[in-house]
């Protein structure tokens, strides 16, 4: 059965030619939201734009029909422009460590205004702390505007994900929870990211402080940066977030790797 958080993200939109100096700009046209008149970007003529709400029925259309339980949320950003669809399965719940379990979550990014096609990501949920965490190497779908978006792709996406979820994505979490980091390589670590700016520096020292309360292992180092990135992080896109949060389990597999 869903759960359903909702939100604005069923609007009404035109596309509108482009001009500049009364001339009509060929095979570009403006995306426009006609309840507030507001553009939310400039796209192709080739260019399907395929509505958030779709987006949404299609997909939810597949869970219901494979009887999935699972807890919707829907993020809109950007005037509307941006569509963050999160999909998180209970009954999947794993312990990483005593008392401390993830649920798969998949993850869903939709736009109008063509800088990203929609993208499927396999993500997990930290029930301990709220976390989201989105699985950085792991499987990450794109479907393209130009094409067609309908309920076989989606559930040929979700099946996959969900695979990687229980075959690999489980085990690379379990090794984290057991690799354990010396001091000096940690405060190291924080160092080289402030020095190269991986991260930026707000994040860095919340990670920091959140690390130092913590274990001495990897999993505590990667979600001392994902809390504050699923919490902390009101004035970052949807694209940033991602981009984080991907980066973060990078260098948390890479810590694995060295300390083995």
């Amino acid at each position: 059965m869903a759960k359903n958080h909702s939100s604005q993200y069923d609007f009404p939109t035109a596309l509108v030619p482009l001009k500049a100096n009364g001339i009509v700009i060929p095979h570009r046209l403006a995306v426009i939201r006609t309840d507030t008149n507001q553009p939310l970007g400039i796209i192709s003529d080739y260019y399907q734009l395929i509505p958030h709400k779709e987006v949404l029925e299609k997909s939810r259309e597949v869970l219901l029909q494979e009887k999935s339980i699972f807890e919707e949320k829907i993020d809109v950003t950007q005037n509307g422009s941006h569509c963050l669809i999160q999909y998180t399965f209970p009954d999947t719940k794993i312990e990483i460590q005593k008392g401390d379990a993830v649920s798969l979550q998949i993850i869903i990014v939709n736009s109008y205004d063509a800088s990203t096609s929609i993208r499927f990501f396999i993500g997990a949920f930290r029930l301990i702390c709220s976390n989201g965490l989105i699985i950085g190497k792991g499987l990450t779908y794109y479907q393209r505007h130009t094409s067609e978006l309908n309920t076989d792709v989606i559930q040929t996406r979700f099946g996959d994900l969900f695979r990687y979820f229980n075959k690999s994505a489980v085990l690379a979490m379990n090794k984290m929870s057991k690799t354990k980091l010396f001091e000096k390589t940690s405060g190291r670590l924080f160092e080289n990211y402030q020095d190269k700016k991986t991260f930026p520096l707000w994040l860095i020292e919340n990670a920091q402080t959140r690390y130092q309360k913590g274990s001495n292992t990897v999993w505590n180092f990667y979600n001392s940066f994902t809390y504050p990135i699923t919490h902390g992080s009101s004035g970052m896109n949807i694209e940033t977030k991602i981009q984080y949060s991907k980066k973060a389990w990078q260098e948390a597999e890479k810590l694995v790797s060295q300390n083995h």
